[in-house]
């Protein structure tokens, strides 16, 4: 596959990464779902992961990002994530330690179950 070396060893912590990594997305997927109607969701899923994504670096290294974007790159978690998964191959940006990134998918996952957790007994008390 494009002459592609994978390690047994960086494909297990490629897997808990992406297994790990996908807790945040979860629980921001719980809060849409909370707050629009069903048929709404994977649009407006897509309309907030799909931006979030590209501007993280998931498809373009972040250096070759307009400036305005890469300000903002840092407060998104796809970028963390993205962070966490190339510093296991060693193309994470130079100086990267893994903790700030574990840590801000830990706030945004708490933010975002905080989020819905809110709603979600606002709502069951007016029931």
């Amino acid at each position: 596959m494009g002459g592609v070396t994978l390690t047994a060893v960086e494909a297990l912590k490629l897997a808990g990464v992406i297994l790990a990594g996908s807790i945040p997305f979860a629980a921001m997927g719980l809060l849409v779902a909370l707050l629009v109607p069903p048929n709404a969701g994977p649009g407006v899923i897509n309309l907030i992961y799909l931006p979030m994504s590209f501007a993280s670096g998931f498809w373009m290294p972040v250096t070759y990002l307009p400036h305005w974007l890469k300000v903002i790159t840092p407060a998104l978690p796809t970028y963390h994530l993205a962070q966490i998964a190339l510093h296991i191959f060693g193309y994470a940006e130079p100086g990267t330690r893994l903790w700030p990134h574990w840590e801000a998918l830990a706030g945004f996952t708490l933010l975002m179950a905080g989020a819905a957790w809110m709603i979600f007994t606002r709502s069951e008390a007016k029931a």
